[in-house]
């Protein structure tokens, strides 16, 4: 059984159970489904913006300098 942080158990087939935890009574309420405008999702950025290929090779003397090779 994995730790779940407190305010995030939900339950896996949707119903509503009370748990006893560490002394207490606790209520783990099933999660509801977001509504289509409020799901997160991944990708949402594709093709707005433009990364260079050069990226990792950007201010490499500078940063060399300030965490490595500048002593």
């Amino acid at each position: 059984m994995c730790p779940v942080p407190p305010g995030q158990a939900v339950t896996a087939k949707g119903r509503s159970s009370l748990r006893r935890l560490a002394g207490g009574l606790v209520k783990v309420a099933a999660r509801d489904t977001p509504d289509a405008g409020q799901e997160r999702r991944l990708g949402f950025h594709d093709g707005q913006m433009v990364v260079p290929d050069d990226f990792d090779a950007l201010d490499a003397e500078l940063i060399e300098q300030m965490f490595g090779g500048g002593r």
